[in-house]
């Protein structure tokens, strides 16, 4: 099962395992920093902070005497995962840890499964029925298909 973390990143509770989660590669341990699991790029603020103004001596970048900006991308597909800007010599922030046994302990409760995945879950079930039925399979047939395909999706959250 994968839980969201953020908008580019999920954690796969079974494998204990960060992801990305536009293209689902597997990033590093759960229990280390995503970000070593990232390709890192070090942006130059001319690109990121252009001169508000050309040709004037000052813009609005900061100085990069004083910090850096890193990016973290996916080395799967190479979507932006987190940035950051720090101090030069500054070790990576390790901004997010999860307690992994409490969250499977949640989601084996069944815990962080809301009525509207259940619904959208159900929602589809019901939906594929009915093309399938309209389209002249058997309604057994189809029924039976369909149900293993929920049942399937509920056990990979938990439920």
């Amino acid at each position: 099962m994968k839980v969201r973390i953020t908008e580019y990143l999920e954690i796969d509770v079974k494998r204990e395992k960060w992801v990305c989660e536009r293209c689902g590669h597997l990033l590093i341990d759960a229990s280390e920093n995503y970000k070593k699991g990232c390709l890192v790029a070090e942006k130059p603020f001319e690109e990121v902070h252009p001169a508000m103004v050309e040709g004037q001596a000052y813009s609005f970048s900061p100085d990069p005497e004083y910090v850096r900006l890193l990016e973290f991308y996916c080395p799967g597909c190479g979507i932006m995962i987190e940035n950051e800007y720090l101090p030069p010599g500054h070790p990576i922030t390790h901004d997010i840890q999860l307690d992994i046994d409490a969250l499977k302990k949640r989601l084996g409760k069944g815990e962080g499964i809301s009525e509207k995945m259940l619904e959208a879950i159900l929602t589809k079930t019901v939906r594929e029925t009915a093309e399938r039925v309209t389209k002249g399979e058997t309604t057994a047939t189809v029924t039976e298909e369909v149900i293993k395909k929920t049942i399937d999706a509920l056990k990979e959250l938990g439920v």
